[in-house]
């Protein structure tokens, strides 16, 4: 169940977010909550928790890019936003559903 501060933070993301790119956002975010770094949402995080992250890469991202492009800047993002390092391997299967994505729209 969304609650009602769920609701709105998401309205206010997607205000932010392209109408046109309202589904590859919603891909990008199931992908980072499939990914879930540090098991954050595993371990009780509001499913609100990559938001930010979703919102950054779906702005950095588009059709033409390869699976091994779309994990570098899935990378960029988590590091600039964890200050840790991630590897691209980690990324590579999500970054493969986003690219699948593209390639069918």
């Amino acid at each position: 169940m969304i609650s009602q501060l769920q609701r709105i933070r998401y309205t206010n993301l997607m205000k932010k977010v392209n109408t046109k790119n309202k589904a590859l956002y919603d891909l990008v975010k199931k992908e980072l909550d499939i990914f879930d770094a540090y098991a954050l949402l595993s371990q009780g995080c509001p499913n609100d928790e990559f938001e930010h992250e979703a919102e950054l890469i779906t702005n950095k991202i588009n059709k033409g890019l390869t699976e091994k492009e779309i994990a570098k800047i899935m990378v960029e993002v988590y590091e600039s936003q964890f200050n840790e390092k991630f590897q691209e391997k980690g990324f590579i299967k999500h970054a493969k559903v986003i690219k699948e994505y593209f390639d069918n729209n």
